[in-house]
């Protein structure tokens, strides 16, 4: 058990209230929301010039393959290559965000850049949460464009236009109960994270997901948005210009990359502000091992 776990008393029985909760997670943004702002930038940034290397290397590193097979490990490594910068830089950022909203740190764009020491128990539950709600839409989503971009017939596809809706949707039905064993396991060092969160959460869950669906809100505005612009840009005139087509697609991406991390800063304020209330009271030693 780590300096932390030991300063902290029993958790008691404690009534979410949603309206002072939302506050709350309002307050963690908004205290620093120049900070956050600009490691979302920085973070689609990394994301994107990740994404234009690959483009040019691995067509070159795939070029002995047959075609379908090629394309298939490009689209596999491109997977691969964008989901380890999301998780990495996700992490990070739900990390800073942790550590503001429950010991009060002030969060820096240098601290949104590194790892520490202490928060590796923190990655092992971040990896199962993946897996658990983000893995399977995913490859589902990717297997769906693989298809169509390989002419495979005999795969059952279905229309783009749902990729979002089917990976929200799952999403939110497995994220939440998984979300807030995160914040148990970075400052607990409970093995046993998830476990922990469902019986923290007993007789709190409509409080608790009134609170996610509020706080997740401009997320939701935000998908919505880019969506609706998405479908706007799909026009004749524009697919016939290469040039025009593809800055409309890189643009689209990094709104795509930019507006994942943003969904990530409102679950992580969400999250942060309910642990707060639900969960022991800690004095800040767990910087000492900065």
């Amino acid at each position: 058990m780590d300096a932390v776990s030991q300063s902290a008393a029993p958790p008691a029985d404690r009534r979410l209230a949603i309206g002072p909760t939302v506050a709350a997670a309002a307050r963690v943004i908004r205290g620093r929301g120049g900070v956050y702002a600009a490691l979302i930038v920085l973070y689609t940034v990394i994301l994107e010039l990740a994404i234009i290397v690959a483009g040019f290397l691995l067509p070159w590193l795939t070029a002995w393959l047959p075609p379908v097979p090629g394309l298939g490990l490009r689209r596999l490594a491109e997977l691969v290559l964008i989901e380890f910068f999301l998780i990495a830089c996700g992490t990070a950022l739900f990390i800073l965000v942790q550590r503001a909203a429950v010991l009060g740190e002030r969060p820096s764009i240098a601290a949104g850049l590194r790892i520490r020491r202490q928060d590796y128990a923190v990655w092992r539950g971040v990896l199962l949460y993946w897996l658990a709600a983000h893995l399977a839409p995913t490859l589902l989503s990717h297997l769906n464009g693989f298809a169509g971009a390989a002419g495979l017939d005999w795969y059952p596809r279905y229309s783009a236009q749902w990729d979002m809706p089917v990976y929200w949707t799952f999403v939110c039905s497995i994220a939440p109960w998984f979300a807030l064993g995160l914040p148990i396991a970075l400052f607990e060092g409970d093995r046993r994270p998830f476990r922990t969160a469902r019986r923290r959460l007993r007789g709190q869950w409509p409080r608790y997901l009134a609170l996610l669906a509020i706080c997740l809100l401009p997320g939701a505005v935000c998908v919505g948005a880019r969506e609706i612009l998405e479908g706007t840009l799909a026009l004749p005139w524009v697919l016939r210009h290469p040039y025009l087509n593809s800055t409309v697609f890189a643009g689209l991406e990094m709104a795509y990359s930019a507006e994942t991390y943003f969904v990530i800063l409102l679950m992580s304020a969400a999250i942060g502000a309910a642990y707060s209330r639900l969960s022991p009271a800690f004095e800040p030693v767990y910087r000492v091992f900065d």
